[in-house]
């Protein structure tokens, strides 16, 4: 029977050994983890056995096309690569006190929460003096591993319950911030825009340009057509984010549909406008995410007081009521189909 690991056995565990379980994950290879570490092969096998004796389990096996993860290994890769990316942040913080003190803190958004939230917190937290922002955009579920690594301090965007399943759910702490709507949006003098008593069917012939089938903002395009008994429209072109099919929208004449919020600066400066249709779909949940014990952090602490902070000043523009050209207007007469 394997005796257990206790916090005296993992006294022995050096930072090189967790750099070598990180490259055999990625390479596959003795060969190559040595060339990384800069040591023989010979010396890595040893290195590698030292590991797994002092866990009490395989991690990798072998073979003559060379290692992969086993069972074990794929569960205990996660803490690893999240100790490595602490320590690449503990270094950073070291020479950020060398220099004086400031902070940098890393976010991770999803891209229609760069269009209206970023630019109103990263204003917010200069007044603070000593902390910066390196801000991220990608799908939620990238940002969200990119966190439990480390490699981001919060994340502001979807959180889903298939993303929950697993041991995630133990390693985060997320609060709702608002929900957020879908709107159909045209360049500001698409035709489409002087029809009255507009319906979903008057939207079949459009040329349309969206996100990719993936996506959240496709899923819900499919949802409102399919709700009201009708085909979805296949786009004339696909694009990787919302901001590009708002560009495009603002500019051609093609559709597109997008979260509220991230039109909003579009709408303002007179770019685009919101079809008077209501988008019948499921209304987006965004969350502000940190690993559990990030509210120990003062600076991390800061940060989540200031974006709940920027949310509830703007209470009035996360509720959907911008209609056509920016103006405000009821969603309540919309006729659906």
């Amino acid at each position: 029977m394997t005796a257990p690991l206790t916090l005296a056995a993992l006294g022995h565990l050096k930072l090189r050994h967790l750099r070598l379980l990180d490259l055999l994950a990625r390479h596959g290879t003795l060969h190559r983890a040595a060339a990384q570490l800069h040591v023989s092969q010979p010396a890595v096998t040893g290195m590698l056995n030292d590991i797994e004796a002092l866990f009490g389990v395989r991690l990798f096996t072998r073979s003559r096309q060379g290692v992969a993860l086993s069972a074990a290994g794929t569960n205990l890769l996660g803490p690893v690569r999240t100790l490595l990316n602490e320590f690449e942040a503990l270094q950073e913080r070291v020479e950020e006190a060398r220099a004086g003190g400031s902070r940098t803190l890393r976010i991770g958004a999803v891209p229609h929460v760069f269009a209206w939230l970023l630019p109103r917190l990263a204003e917010r937290m200069a007044e603070s003096g000593n902390i910066a922002l390196q801000a991220f955009d990608g799908p939620s579920p990238t940002l969200l591993d990119l966190l439990l690594e480390g490699k981001l301090d919060c994340v502001i965007g979807r959180v889903t319950a298939d993303w929950l399943l697993g041991d995630a759910a133990r390693q985060i702490h997320f609060e709702p911030l608002y929900e957020e709507t879908m709107v159909f949006v045209a360049g500001a003098s698409h035709p489409v825009l002087k029809k009255r008593r507009l319906r979903y069917s008057d939207l079949i012939t459009e040329s349309w340009v969206l996100p990719t089938r993936a996506s959240t903002t496709r899923r819900a395009f499919i949802e409102a057509f399919l709700h009201n008994g009708l085909t979805p429209p296949n786009p004339k072109l696909e694009t990787s984010s919302f901001l590009y099919n708002v560009t495009v929208a603002a500019t051609s004449s093609m559709l597109t549909l997008a979260p509220r919020t991230g039109t909003l600066p579009y709408q303002r400066q007179g770019l685009i406008a919101l079809l008077d249709l209501r988008v019948d779909a499921t209304p987006m949940a965004v969350n502000l995410v940190t690993r559990t014990n990030a509210s120990t952090d003062p600076a991390i602490a800061a940060l989540i007081d200031t974006v709940r902070s920027v949310v509830t000043q703007n209470a009035m523009s996360l509720t959907p009521g911008e209609g056509r050209a920016g103006r405000e207007t009821s969603q309540a007469s919309r006729t659906p189909s």
